[in-house]
């Protein structure tokens, strides 16, 4: 999810699957209930008529949550000249050394953070 349009898409299709999310944000849905298989399968197939996935593979959580940091920097720092490094911006958000963050982000996407 890249913008706040994108979070209440995610909220609406949530709703109208019952889903009930305690926590919806940038990148990042938190269900009340865990899902079944069909449920699961179900809501991909909403999302995805969007453009939207449900990640879940410890990498593809990484990478999400990277693009998600990076997107965020991009906004917060336009205009504005800060000392704050990518780097340590995106390791502080995702919790994770950005060694391990950039080798697991470019493996993946075969490309460079």
């Amino acid at each position: 999810m890249c913008c706040e349009r994108c979070i209440d898409k995610v909220k609406q299709l949530l709703g109208e699957g019952n889903y009930k999310a305690l926590k919806t944000t940038l990148g990042e849905v938190t269900l009340e209930n865990k899902l079944t298989e069909k449920d699961l399968a179900a809501l991909n197939r909403k999302l995805a008529t969007w453009g939207f996935t449900v990640v879940n593979s410890h990498t593809e959580q990484v990478v999400a949550k990277a693009k998600t940091a990076i997107f965020e920097y991009m906004n917060e720092m336009i205009g504005k000249s800060s000392k704050l490094r990518l780097s340590d911006y995106v390791a502080k958000k995702v919790g994770m050394s950005y060694y391990y963050i950039s080798r697991i982000f470019s493996e993946a996407e075969k490309i460079t953070m």
